[in-house]
């Protein structure tokens, strides 16, 4: 029985290969690539003598056209402290998918030219204007609101970005940053952030009632605690 089930499931694999031909590339890509990431984990996670390994699969040919590799390609170089390589991994990694960008912000949070390069070719992605943008912010190298707003434009359900841009907005124009708080606290409040930023900036404004409504807006117990405390503030110099 085990002799006849190993025979079909071999025959089964072969049949496949062979109907789909078209395919046969890309699963022998993959196998590969597979392969390559047996020594990159072993490298990244226990012994970094595996990494040269994986670095050498990872460059095989057959790998070179196949978008994901340059990914891995970049974590290894990287790794090996090959940072010209890295970078060269990630812009064709760009260059051939969006779906990487997220990543890449976590792994190279400041790398200006990867962003710059984000943006250039893939226009439609928001975390690429978002990941320069922020960039922008942390670096006061150039402005980020027209960024942070043209990824809003392109995602405009992204509480957390709309917490970035009022952060952005309140070091000159702390009204518009209001607007931009109390648009991330109504797409989910990430953190209580929205409403809590909303009211601050309006206290700090003088505009008190305006204030107390926006931490009521907030589920925080914080903010909710500075409503009151504006509230019995406001009677007791009504009610002297």
């Amino acid at each position: 029985m085990r002799r006849y089930y190993s025979t079909a499931l071999w025959s089964f694999l072969v049949i496949t290969l062979l109907v789909t031909g078209a395919t046969q590339a890309s699963l022998w890509s993959s196998f590969r690539l597979n392969l390559a990431l047996l020594p990159a984990t072993a490298g990244l996670f226990a012994d970094q003598s595996y990494l040269p390994i994986a670095q050498e699969r990872l460059d095989q040919p057959i790998l070179q056209g196949v978008c994901r590799a340059n990914w891995h390609r970049g974590v290894v170089a990287k790794a090996l402290g090959k940072e010209r390589e890295s970078g060269d991994a990630w812009a064709a990694l760009i260059r051939c998918s969006s779906h990487f960008i997220w990543l890449l912000q976590i792994v190279a949070p400041l790398d200006h030219e990867l962003a710059e390069l984000a943006v250039e070719v893939q226009p439609e992605n928001a975390e690429a204007w978002f990941w320069l943008a922020d960039i922008h912010f942390e670096t006061s190298q150039g402005d980020p609101i027209p960024l942070y707003k043209h990824g809003l434009q392109l995602d405009p359900q992204n509480g957390v970005r709309w917490c970035e841009l009022g952060r952005a907005l309140a070091r000159e124009d702390p009204h518009a940053a209001i607007e931009a708080f109390l648009q991330c606290c109504h797409h989910g409040d990430p953190g209580a952030n929205g409403c809590w930023k909303a009211g601050q900036t309006a206290e700090k404004l003088g505009l008190i009632e305006d204030a107390i409504r926006y931490y009521r807006l907030s589920h925080w117990d914080t903010p909710l605690a500075r409503a009151n405390e504006l509230e019995a503030k406001l009677a007791e110099e009504s009610n002297p």
